[in-house]
């Protein structure tokens, strides 16, 4: 019990209140119970000291004292009054059977909460208690009301100024001297307009929240404020005066006009977003037919009784199938969704391959001019991400063209010290392919070269960019241990070069045919979950003359049932991601309870990366993207048989 949380606040009228009796002459504390009880009080207790009842009110916490000055022990009644009120904040009505005034004069200090002198009728004694009652529970809800109050105002972050009809200076909070830079005691009866610039805005961002924005000038400095003024009036209705609240939102509005063109250009991200998703969407249901073309095809080319003109058909097919597989993953890199997949990659050839795309996107105003001298070209990189970069690095030069222009695009080698210094930081010393991109378009100024790779720093028009391509690059240059170097001056253009790590020698065709003739040959029984029937079909193909037991199965349910009847082990299941009803890793978890040593293949049109953001999949999953070709199937199947 302390002072801060007092007994009886506001007291419950369902109880009787509790008084606490504090009194030497038992006859005369026995007699006042009595008189208490008959007006339906309650006797907490009944002390002779001050020292006892200090030891024992936190047990009884009474809502009122009635304490004699004259009492047992070292204390008397006015100082064990002064110490209950000090420590508790109770009520104390004083019992005295002197008035003299040195009493008098003591009691004052203490304040009590009536003063009763002996002997007393009943009536006096019951009214001092009701009024000592009552008195306590007002004092108290006042003061709750007051330290609302004053919380309430010290909260308050706005400034607030009160003037008098001459619109002088009568009142201003803290925050209000904090943002005037000036005390009250300065401005005083000062006229507002005299000491502080106050003026509207003039705002070229039409998309700010604020209605009645002003400029505040004052002590040298400029403050945006939003500022509001009422009326004070008295009873009659009659202006006393004007209260003004300020509310500085000058960090809030520098804030939003930055965010202003941010908002501009993450629009722009957000339909780029939007094109995404259908884009991911198109590449999954396009690589499910790609792995039925391609499988099919290769199929077809394997069987020695086709003749050579239907080979050679068949083999346009395949070509058209390979640079479909081009397409769906720069869908893909489009939709940000293409997980990182690194492999050796001819950057001619990707070049190449590309060349058709390139020429689609700059129009027909603008020449493109290939120089592919680099030789070696391999490189080990994702190959979505650095068609990503092309694309990017393109779509720039276009922009940087106004009118006529030419975009020539050439690889190269070269071999560097260590510490070789570039834009995303030193290299690594040694030999490096380098892919350059250079456009006459109007260059870019040297004093804003440093910010060009810096998120949503863009030199386009609103609307035009993101201000996300470059930073993009970079990041992507610099995941692949490479370096970017830019070259530009106004009116000549700029050249930015990607320099990436040349591969080690390339496998030679002897080579190549080796590793594809690996044993990928095996007994074990796999169970195939695909509900399309026609890459259900072709993974049969793949896996039969290979020396597997297939069982297949078009849904979920069916697999349940084959897992159930079969008697013998099954090694492998490899089942779709997407299925009706239910997800593959659900499939799995359920058939895995029957059959506990089964491994399993995902397979999926879409990227892995897409599958876990939607917790379809977790990382340690094996997976394999369709399409797929032959051998990588196998060796995948090889290879988690084999853990």
């Amino acid at each position: 019990m302390n002072k801060e949380e007092p007994f009886g606040l506001i007291h419950d009228t369902e109880k009787p209140p509790r008084i606490l009796i504090v009194e030497d002459e038992n006859i005369v504390a026995l007699d006042i119970k009595m008189h208490l009880r008959k007006y339906g009080f309650e006797v907490a207790g009944i002390f002779s000291s001050g020292e006892d009842l200090l030891a024992h009110i936190d047990e009884i916490k009474p809502d009122l004292i009635l304490m004699d000055i004259k009492l047992q022990g070292t204390l008397d009644g006015l100082e064990t009054s002064r110490i209950v009120k000090e420590r508790y904040g109770l009520p104390v009505v004083l019992l005295t059977a002197f008035a003299d005034e040195a009493t008098v004069q003591r009691a004052k200090v203490i304040e009590p909460f009536g003063y009763i002198i002996k002997p007393f009728e009943e009536k006096e004694l019951r009214t001092a208690i009701v009024i000592g009652l009552y008195r306590h529970r007002m004092e108290r809800t006042l003061r709750y009301r007051e330290e609302l109050f004053s919380k309430t105002l010290r909260s308050i972050t706005d400034a607030v100024v009160v003037l008098d009809t001459q619109e002088q200076i009568e009142y201003m909070n803290p925050v209000a001297e904090s943002l005037l830079g000036q005390p009250l005691s300065k401005v005083q009866g000062r006229r507002f307009r005299d000491l502080f610039a106050l003026q509207s805005a003039v705002l070229k961002i039409p998309t700010l929240r604020y209605n009645n924005l002003h400029e505040l000038q004052a002590e040298g400095k400029v403050h945006e404020v939003e500022l509001n003024s009422s009326p004070l009036v008295n009873e009659k209705g009659e202006r006393t005066g004007t209260v003004i609240i300020l509310h500085e939102v000058t960090e809030q509005v520098e804030m939003e006009k930055a965010l202003h063109q941010s908002e501009l250009q993450l629009r722009q991200a957000q339909k780029m977003e939007a094109i995404g998703r259908l884009a991911g969407g198109i590449a999954h249901d396009f690589n499910n037919l790609l792995t039925i073309i391609l499988g099919y095809s290769r199929i077809l080319l394997e069987d020695p009784s086709v003749n050579p003109q239907v080979r050679t058909n068949i083999e346009g097919i395949q070509q058209a199938a390979f640079r479909s597989i081009h397409l769906t993953r720069q869908l893909l890199t489009f939709s940000r969704h293409q997980s990182s997949e690194y492999k050796t990659v001819n950057l001619n050839q990707l070049v190449r391959d590309m060349e058709k795309m390139v020429r689609r996107l700059i129009g027909e105003e603008i020449r493109v001019i290939l120089s592919l001298d680099a030789e070696p070209a391999d490189v080990y990189v994702d190959q979505g991400q650095i068609e990503q970069v092309i694309v990017n690095l393109v779509v720039n030069a276009r922009d940087a063209i106004e009118g006529i222009g030419t975009i020539f695009i050439q690889t190269g080698n070269l071999t560097i010290e260590p510490g070789f210094s570039t834009v995303t930081g030193p290299l690594k010393g040694g030999e490096y392919v380098t892919l350059s991109i250079r456009d006459t378009g109007a260059g870019i100024p040297e004093h804003i070269l440093p910010n060009i790779f810096e998120p949503f720093f863009s030199t386009k028009e609103t609307g035009k960019g993101t201000g996300l391509g470059l930073s993009t690059v970079y990041g992507i240059v610099k995941q692949s241990n490479g370096g970017i170097l830019v070259r530009s001056a106004p009116n000549q253009g700029s050249t930015f070069t990607i320099l990436l790590p040349l591969q080690g020698k390339p496998l030679s065709k002897e080579e190549t045919a080796k590793t594809s003739s690996q044993n990928l040959m095996g007994t074990e029984t796999i169970l195939i979950v695909e509900d399309e029937e026609y890459i259900r079909n072709l993974i049969l193909k793949f896996l039969t003359p290979y020396g597997y037991k297939i069982l297949d199965a078009p849904n979920a349910g069916e697999a349940l049932l084959i897992c159930e009847r079969i008697q013998e082990p099954i090694h492998l299941m490899v089942t779709d991601v997407i299925l009706p009803h239910i997800d593959g890793q659900q499939l799995y978890r359920r058939l895995n309870r029957i059959i506990p040593s089964m491994k399993v293949l995902f397979i999926s049109g879409y990227p892995k990366k897409i599958l876990l953001e939607k917790g379809l999949l977790e990382e340690k999953d094996p997976f394999l993207q369709k399409p797929f070709d032959l051998e990588g199937f196998l060796r995948k199947v090889r290879s988690i048989l084999d853990i």
